[in-house]
């Protein structure tokens, strides 16, 4: 019941005026035409995967194509995660009150709920990644789960490319889970089941591409991908200014706004509308505590599950070092569950106690007022003195 409140309270909160602001924010220029190309039965080549911007023609179809209409998939794919976050913690844990806790942080991040609240690519990217996580750590029959994984980190990866580390990293702990069976037959057979993920992942990938895009030959498609390579690898935009460094984002330097209207009086601002993407502070910097607490317990006990959890944050941050176009914050938004693990793990250490519950809920009491101060600067509330400072 505690879990189904908090979804609830979750989409609301999420829902409520989302249509505001009444106009395109950030990338939305660029995904809602996309996604109205689909509604007209056009399949414009993107610079991305199509499966986002057709999901996003699909809230369209259903809610209209107001901004309220195009953000409501957002919502609900936000939700949705956090349920599949919910079941990952439980599963890895098997602390009802752990993946309580790790949900009910997410719920309040600023980030997540900014991001359910927009539409734009990375929230189905989260969706998709974590229902992967949730089978995978499922017991479910080892063929049937690591087949429906592999469909999930295709879809992902035709929201976005971002999803591939993450896929190969899985396959890698799935063969090495594998590898410890007794027998040479078993050995074989195990890694042959842990090849499934890629192996599913590229036909989703590839026939829902050719689909949604109408690709009629191989030529085409790998032209499709070598373009948008081309301009992953290459592509320069004037937005210097409020990129950051993917080693900045779990410090939180500065908020990104996507979204800014001032007014102004005598040359003065008095009044102002943001959409700000941030995180929640008490969460982040406890979850970067708790990541060097799971990675030391995945290097000196040798632990699978803290490994398996270290490795897949990883592969989520890292590979943006790489990249030479201007990243932003909102990038690391599938890290959050991953953070949400490493938090809990950390607030175990205290919760053998009535003190340390105590602590631990003043702790997601605290992460929630942080969460409200800032509710003004992500729905673009009229923000006036003293808000405005």
């Amino acid at each position: 019941m505690i879990l189904i409140a908090l979804l609830i309270l979750s989409l609301l909160l999420r829902l409520w005026l989302i249509g505001l602001p009444d106009t395109q924010v950030f990338d939305e220029y660029y995904y809602v035409p996309l996604a109205e190309s689909f509604l007209r039965g056009q399949s414009e080549s993107p610079l991305h995967p199509p499966l986002g911007p057709y999901l996003i023609s699909l809230s369209m179809r259903i809610f209209g194509t107001d901004a309220a209409g195009y953000r409501v998939f957002s919502a609900i794919a936000g939700t949705l995660a956090l349920l599949f976050t919910y079941t990952m913690i439980l599963k890895l844990t098997g602390k009802r009150w752990q993946a309580l806790v790790g949900t009910f942080l997410i719920s309040f991040d600023c980030l997540h709920f900014v991001m359910s609240r927009l539409a734009m690519l990375d929230i189905f990217l989260l969706l998709f990644i974590m229902a992967a996580m949730a089978v995978f750590v499922s017991d479910f029959n080892a063929t049937a789960r690591l087949t429906v994984c592999g469909i999930l980190l295709g879809l992902a990866a035709l929201v976005k490319w971002a999803a591939i580390p993450f896929l190969a990293v899985l396959t890698l702990f799935s063969a090495w889970s594998e590898a410890r069976r007794p027998s040479t037959k078993s050995l074989v057979r195990g890694i042959a089941r842990a090849l499934l993920i890629p192996l599913f992942s590229s036909i989703i990938y590839v026939s829902f591409y050719c689909a949604l895009l109408h690709a009629h030959s191989p030529g085409e498609f790998f032209s499709a991908q070598r373009s948008m390579l081309s301009y992953h690898l290459q592509h320069v935009e004037n937005r210097e200014q409020i990129a950051s460094p993917w080693w900045s984002w779990l410090v939180l330097q500065e908020p990104l706004r996507v979204y800014e209207r001032r007014f102004t009086s005598h040359g003065e601002t008095v009044a102002s509308k943001e959409v700000q993407v941030r995180g929640t502070r008490p969460f982040w910097y406890m979850a970067l505590f708790g990541f060097f607490l799971v990675a030391f317990n995945a290097c000196r006990r040798r632990d699978y599950s803290s490994a398996l959890m270290v490795s897949l944050f990883l592969s989520l941050l890292v590979p943006w070092a790489f990249v030479k176009r201007p990243a932003y914050l909102f990038y690391c938004l599938p890290l959050l569950p991953f953070m949400a693990y490493f938090t809990v793990s950390a607030l175990r250490c205290v919760s053998d106690d009535r003190g340390g519950r105590i602590a631990i809920a003043l702790y997601c009491i605290v992460t929630a007022i942080s969460f409200a101060m800032y509710y003004p600067a992500l729905t673009a509330a009229d923000l006036q003195p003293p808000l405005l400072n």
